[in-house]
């Protein structure tokens, strides 16, 4: 009988389970890095050329290896990391499938020297394409290097798939600068073109290797991580707000010391900084998750950047608190407040983008005072804040503070600053101790009022209008409305259908200011159609962004000396006080050295 099934060549077995470990030429760098750091290397330099695409050099200072075992690593499935399939649930190694060799030598011209220190002489191998060609004695250093050149030459639809030399080059240099911060023990140098591009000092310290690669000034603006959680120890540097990027390629996570990517950490570090950082924004971070290991399965992925967790939620929650608690305990703006040079934009541009018209400009009762009011004259000097505040009280009619510039019992940040003025009536310049700041009042009191919305555990406090309103809105709205009704109850809206497109507005946010609220209500609408399925507590979070930005004050609006002190007085008090809920910076700090910088000083 004719059989229609049959076992393919070990040519092309090799050349399909190549596929699977060698992508491009990253994949080749991973792979090849990986074993030398299994090797105990202290120091691996990889050159490429061409994006690695004609060229690949990876040369260590490992254990190197012994003939006998040189000729056994370049067979499918010969490690030295396992022995029985018990070992899979207890991985140390980076490497352990025993693939990575023969597949790289599948699809390239590969050679191989090693040598151990006790042996006077090394191994050379040559295989051309998976066929061995050439086994001698070679002379060579201590460790084991290793060269791949021409990849896919003998798989062109492979090859066809690869991008420019450029884009080949950056993945490269991308996953080499995330494996020396998962082992920054290790100095790791990229020789690109004949062109040093990376070299990291192996020190040990996670900061020098950030350093290395983000450079020094952006890894001063890093939080330090040290979390643990039961058997999960978290550690390692998140960015602050301001340092933001376009994409998660910044985001390097390691756990056990193996790079991966996990949708799961992202979410946790997202929700970590949730109100901090705009719709576009990464924050850099470097985290690194130590797990015993018979909780973790690496064995998930042939190129192995995933991993499974047996308890997802314990990991996630330990990652989100320890980046919350890093981000909390930074709450200082002498330690958050970013640090930036000049803007190139004139302050006018940036006011005119939260400019009222002249109907509207009124200023909120959360700054105490009405302009017409007789303040007492600022002098120059600092003021308890208990002080101003009782001055402040005494010189208002208003019948209370509200908005969140409340008086509280709680400590107050150590940062004491002095106004000094305020630009555009935009934003406010202050004096500290450490440096000049310039706080823009809008994100400023936008960060206060969400922080006193947020307290708010059950329904929002609302207000009964004596004149009810009438609101039209299309149909899609009145639908949404009914669907969330009791979610629109909770944050202090109720209203009743009166019509095919017409709902009566009987309850209101208390705090928001009547002029505000049905621009508030569309707003949350807006954003609700816009969302797939909208979760209460991100409905939630909407509502008070949207809130805290319609009800605090505006740029253009004038303030006194005293408004001035009190609002920073109050942002210094927050949780989170360097960014407005939506993320834009609200505090920026240039230190002494950066302004006798600036004037020639130095």
């Amino acid at each position: 009988m004719i059989t229609t099934i049959r076992v393919l060549d070990e040519t092309t077995a090799n050349k399909i389970a190549a596929g699977e470990v060698v992508e491009r030429p990253a994949s080749v760098v991973k792979e090849l890095v990986e074993n030398s750091i299994d090797a105990q290397s202290r120091s691996i330099e990889v050159e490429i050329v061409d994006g690695g695409i004609n060229y690949i050099r990876v040369s260590d200072d490992g254990i190197g290896m012994s003939a006998a075992d040189a000729r056994l690593a370049i067979l499918r499935h010969a490690t030295s990391k396992i022995r029985t399939a018990d070992d899979l649930y207890n991985i140390n190694s980076l490497g352990f499938r025993g693939e990575a060799l023969p597949s790289i030598a599948a699809v390239s011209r590969f050679t191989l020297t090693t040598r151990l220190h006790a042996e006077p002489i090394g191994t050379y191998i040559e295989i051309q394409g998976g066929l061995v060609t050439d086994i001698r004695e070679a002379g060579g250093s201590v460790g084991t290097t290793v060269t791949v050149s021409d990849l896919f030459f003998n798989t062109p639809a492979r090859r066809k798939f690869l991008k420019t030399p450029a884009t080949e080059s950056a993945y490269i240099h991308d996953i080499l600068g995330k494996i020396a911060l998962a082992r920054p023990d290790v100095a790791i140098k990229l020789i690109n073109n004949k062109r040093q591009v990376l070299a990291t000092t192996g020190t040990g310290r996670l900061f020098d290797a950030a350093a290395s690669l983000y450079g020094y000034k952006a890894a001063t603006e890093l939080l330090p991580l040290d979390y643990t959680d039961g058997d999960i120890h978290i550690t390692g540097y998140v960015g602050k707000p301001h340092l933001l990027k376009s994409s998660r390629q910044w985001q390097t996570w390691t756990v056990n010391g193996r790079t991966i990517s996990n949708r799961m950490l992202s979410k946790a570090l997202d929700n970590a900084y949730h109100s901090l950082l705009p719709k576009n924004g990464f924050p850099l971070a470097i985290i690194q998750i130590v797990i015993p290991s018979d909780k973790v399965d690496v064995n998930v992925h042939p190129q192995k950047n995933e991993v499974k967790f047996s308890d997802e939620q314990a990991v996630f929650r330990a990652v989100y608190k320890a980046v919350l608690s890093a981000l909390e305990t930074a709450k200082g703006p002498q330690q958050i407040a970013a640090t930036v040079s000049l803007p190139a934009s004139s302050p006018g541009k940036i006011a005119e983008e939260f400019k009222r018209t002249p109907e509207n400009n009124v200023v909120p009762a959360a700054l105490f005072m009405l302009k017409e009011s007789n303040a007492p004259v600022w002098r120059e000097e600092t003021l308890p804040v208990t002080t101003v505040r009782e001055t402040m009280q005494s010189a208002t009619e208003l019948p209370a503070i509200r908005y969140g510039l409340h008086q509280d019992t709680h400590d107050r940040s150590s940062l004491v600053l002095r106004v000094l003025g305020q630009i555009n009536d935009c934003f406010i310049v202050a004096a500290g101790s450490d440096g000049l700041y310039i706080i823009d009042q809008h994100a400023a009191h936008e960060r206060i009022l969400y922080e006193h919305l947020a307290q708010s555990a059950g329904r929002v406090p609302a207000q009964q209008l004596l004149v009810p309103r009438v609101v039209d809105f299309d149909e899609r709205d009145i639908d949404l409305i009914l669907q969330n009704e009791p979610l629109f109850y909770e944050l202090g809206f109720r209203l009743e259908q009166i019509g095919p497109r017409s709902m009566r507005l009987l309850e209101v946010p208390s705090d928001i200011p009547g002029t505000e609220i049905e621009g508030l209500l569309r707003e949350i609408l807006s954003a609700l159609h816009n969302m797939q399925t909208p979760k209460a507590h991100e409905i939630r979070h909407i509502f008070l962004q949207t809130a805290a930005c319609r009800s605090a004050v505006k740029a253009g609006e004038n303030l006194n000396m005293r408004q001035m002190q009190a609002l920073i007085d109050e942002l210094c008090s927050t949780n989170r006080p360097y960014t407005c809920p939506h993320g834009r910076p609200a505090i920026v700090r240039f230190t002494s050295a950066e302004l006798a910088k600036m004037f020639k000083r130095q």
